[in-house]
């Protein structure tokens, strides 16, 4: 009888974890934080929100820092100064994050992640040829080189300078840190995608087998029950 009911209880656990739903992703925009004030060492300007190195920025539940200067900026700022999307500054038509010459992220409080993909520029046509992306979790440190567009940011005149990227892989990230292949150049990042991170084949098994005992031990207090009348 008991062979049977952990059988049972193996089915239903392994039924409920088919049919689940994948955990919803978040896509951090950083629209409207341009010129806006914002908690940490910030300093607001007209058209972007400057941070010191090394201060935190938090977005939707995320930090954010750079060992340089970090700005949000986007739309108004390249405007302002530069011709928009026929300058040399990336451009999108929204708000982004840019830092000189790193950028790193990580959950407020700790905590593991899904880093499922990213928009990235470079943000002055330094011509940045790439972009390493280090990550660090519990199956330690990992790194990919990421290719940008060869196209200067003045040749790209569609309406978005920055290159999409989708990750796969990357479910249990603790942090993550870009850096570009020049020492000088800003990096420009928008429209991080991240989501709870995807437990591990071995949660489910620990899982089970507290089921298991869990109806184990109910079956032994019913036989005791039973045996006491």
């Amino acid at each position: 009888m008991i062979k049977h009911a952990v059988t049972r209880l193996f089915l239903s656990l392994m039924l409920v974890a088919a049919t689940s739903s994948p955990a919803r992703a978040t896509t951090i925009t950083f629209d409207g934080l341009a010129g806006t004030a914002m908690t940490g060492n910030s300093q607001v300007f007209t058209t972007f929100t400057k941070f010191s190195p090394n201060a935190l920025a938090t977005v939707d539940g995320f930090q954010f820092k750079s060992s340089g200067p970090e700005f949000f900026l986007g739309a108004a700022y390249a405007a302002a100064c530069c011709n928009s999307d026929l300058g040399p500054l990336a451009y999108n038509g929204t708000d982004y994050l840019i830092g000189l010459p790193d950028i790193t992220v990580s959950k407020v409080g700790g905590g593991a992640f899904s880093l499922n993909g990213f928009d990235l520029a470079e943000w002055d046509d330094t011509h940045t040829a790439s972009i390493s992306l280090t990550t660090s979790g519990p199956g330690g440190p990992t790194t990919q080189i990421l290719l940008l567009s060869l196209f200067g940011n003045r040749y790209k005149t569609v309406g978005n300078d920055f290159t999409h990227f989708s990750l796969t892989g990357y479910d249990n990230v603790v942090s993550f840190t870009l850096v570009g292949s020049v020492p000088w150049a800003f990096i420009a990042l928008d429209n991080l995608d991240v989501a709870a991170p995807i437990p591990e084949p071995g949660t489910y098994a620990m899982l089970l087998a507290g089921l298991g005992l869990l109806g184990i031990a109910s079956r032994r207090r019913k036989q005791k029950a039973a045996a006491a009348r």
